[in-house]
């Protein structure tokens, strides 16, 4: 559904417009999946997505978290961060477990449910 990248298009530019340190040195993403299913991901919106949004960001994506509670997601991204360059592997923190583990793992990062 497209609302979701406009949601996460919005929530970033409301979260950066203000803030010229991140735009310049850039942010670390979170993307938290909990809850969701390998079934509910539709390929043709993950690159409809990536195309649309990725190049307009307000900042520099320089790390991301990524929690799930699926393994078969973990097999996803786990393939998908193998294929990525080490410098961006470097940068990725993947996390498996229920809400609660996920939390406890992000805030150790210093990265709150607020």
């Amino acid at each position: 559904n497209l609302e979701y990248v406009k949601t996460f298009w919005y929530t970033v530019m409301m979260g950066v417009q203000d803030d010229e340190i991140t735009q310049r040195k850039g942010g670390v993403g979170v993307l938290y999946v909990v809850g969701v299913s390998i079934s509910d991901f539709s390929r043709a919106l993950v690159l409809e997505s990536k195309k649309m949004v990725v190049p307009g960001l307000p900042i520099r994506p320089v790390g991301a978290h990524i929690c799930f509670a699926d393994n078969r997601l973990k097999q996803v991204f786990s393939m998908l961060l193998a294929a990525a360059p080490k410098q961006v592997r470097l940068h990725m923190r993947l996390y498996v477990g229920s809400h609660v583990e996920c939390q406890y793992q992000l805030n150790s990062y210093g990265i709150s449910e607020d």
